[in-house]
């Protein structure tokens, strides 16, 4: 991080990767306890959450990229607010955390609406979404470079901004 200033990166890394780990063996456990669980065929009478499930998935799928985009969008205005300046790398660290916290939860959500309709309707093809769910979680697990090349990419966007007049 360019402005030198010192933090622990590391401490707030492992309670990000921490997350995104719980969050994925939460839904993968889920997922193995309901394969566990469910013995019988599928239900001919019920398969409207087998339909809802996977539309609900790319839904939230898409929010996750579009939510933390938002959010993004109003970084600046919140830091004005607590009257900041300039965003210190713990600052943006966390707000990395946030995002991250934020886009993991609803793919979580999703995840879990698959699990619950195979459940309740027996039906093995709506185990794609959890899957699915899985697997895009795996991808958010966060690396030390990643977060120190956005927090490094976020400084610079915020000097940039600053010196054409548009952040304080």
């Amino acid at each position: 991080m360019r402005d030198g200033t010192s933090f622990n990166l590391q401490a707030h890394l492992q309670t990000m990767r921490i997350l995104v780990f719980a969050l994925v063996t939460g839904l993968a456990t889920f997922t193995g306890v309901s394969l566990f669980i469910v013995q019988d065929p599928p239900r001919d009478e019920l398969f409207m959450l087998s339909l809802i499930a996977p539309a609900f998935f790319v839904l939230e799928a898409g929010l996750s990229f579009f939510v933390p985009a938002l959010m993004e969008k109003q970084l600046p205005q919140a830091l004005a607010k607590q009257g900041k300046t300039s965003p210190t790398p713990m600052d943006l660290a966390m707000f990395f955390q946030t995002k991250l916290i934020v886009s993991s939860a609803l793919l979580e959500g999703a995840g879990f609406l698959g699990v619950i309709a195979y459940i309740i309707e027996h039906r093995p093809m709506v185990l794609a979404v959890p899957a699915l769910a899985i697997a895009m979680l795996a991808l958010k697990f966060p690396s030390a470079d990643q977060v120190e090349t956005y927090i490094d990419r976020k400084q610079r966007e915020f000097e940039e901004m600053r010196n054409r007049g548009d952040y304080a």
